[in-house]
């Protein structure tokens, strides 16, 4: 594999065991526990990385919550440092449910992301990101902030969007989570299920790097759950995560078209998780994530994802190094700063 070299220092906390999978509603709502909890730096559990604990300004804060019962913007978390099921009320929107806004520290942007329960369904949630603070919100509706986007659209967020966060709630199995970040708080977050050989779900924020001077909104998000295949992290496709990496356009006046990452193609053959190693040296080819502004009849180049690559076909879950202590790890068709080695 052709050296993917770190620029910026990460933190992993990985093998982050699920609190409740008595369940599959509670290992639906563990997964989103532990999101909230991994960014506001509230896990002991699971494997530190070799690098050391994180620095504790990279926790994100809670600036409001609701655990359906009652609701506050003045920055007490409802949902609790503990996992408690009953704090977190699934139920469609405008009806009572939970949800809790997030504030990144200040060097990220600030980035506020407002985790939405709004549906019955319990693999499905909102996944709402601003750069703008968010404000309102009550027992039944979220908080709403200017210039939303979120993950897999283009158009303006509404109260009832949300997403498919997890396809796999199998009883009586392990489930871990796996998280790193930078001291700014940008970072990734991915779920698995042990014996799967893959990731099952990957969300992640990043700042984009090489931006132009007009560009004022870097900040891209990227989801994907996937049960088949390389998983979560595969790239190509009509629904996979080249297809849901979003961001709003460079001047903050509107969205960037969905999937602005670029996917590689060399002849007739796809780069991500079908190249195989290079024949002159045995490496896999890894390849940065170039971002571009496509809504039609505008282009813009929009630099690229920092610290995370595509690749070819290596082995989900593979170290690099592979020999040593590693750095990274294979998600789905990625190269991703991740320090533990995950128990797939």
């Amino acid at each position: 594999m052709s050296a993917p070299t770190l620029v910026n220092p990460w933190y992993t906390r990985g093998e982050v065991p699920y609190p409740d999978v008595s369940s599959a509603a509670n290992i639906n709502k563990s997964w989103l526990w532990l999101l909230k909890a991994l960014l506001k730096f509230e896990v002991s559990t699971g494997t530190q990385g070799p690098e050391g604990a994180r620095p504790g300004g990279s926790a994100w804060t809670c600036v409001g919550s609701s655990d359906g019962s009652t609701s506050n913007m003045s920055g007490t978390d409802l949902w609790t440092g503990t996992f408690n099921a009953a704090k977190l009320v699934q139920a469609a929107n405008g009806t009572a449910h939970s949800w809790i806004v997030l504030q990144s520290p200040p060097g990220a942007g600030p980035i506020y992301l407002c985790i939405d329960l709004n549906s019955a369904t319990t693999t499905t949630a909102g996944f709402i990101f601003s750069r703008s603070t968010f404000s309102g919100g009550s027992t039944t509706t979220r908080p709403t902030a200017s210039n939303e986007w979120a993950p897999g659209i283009n158009t303006a967020p509404a109260a009832t969007t949300n997403i498919v966060f997890t396809a796999d709630n199998t009883l009586a199995s392990t489930f871990k989570a796996h998280f790193s970040c930078m001291s700014t708080g940008e970072f990734f977050f991915a779920t698995a299920r042990t014996t799967t050989a893959i990731f099952h779900s990957l969300l992640f924020c990043l700042n984009a790097v090489d931006i132009k001077s007009g560009d004022v909104h870097p900040t891209w998000v990227g989801f994907h759950q996937a049960i088949t295949g390389r998983g979560a992290g595969q790239w190509t496709g009509a629904l996979t995560l080249a297809a849901g990496i979003t961001s709003r356009n460079w001047s903050n006046t509107g969205f960037s078209a969905l999937g602005g990452g670029c996917s590689w193609v060399f002849g007739a053959t796809a780069l991500p998780g079908l190249m195989l190693a290079d024949a002159i040296d045995s490496n896999f080819i890894n390849l940065p994530i170039y971002l571009s502004h496509q809504t039609s009849p505008s282009q813009a180049w929009r630099g690229r994802l920092p610290d995370v690559w595509v690749t070819g076909a290596p082995t989900v879950g593979g170290s690099y190094p592979s020999t040593g202590s590693p750095t990274q790890h294979i998600i789905g068709d990625l190269v991703v700063p991740l320090s533990v080695v995950p128990t797939l």
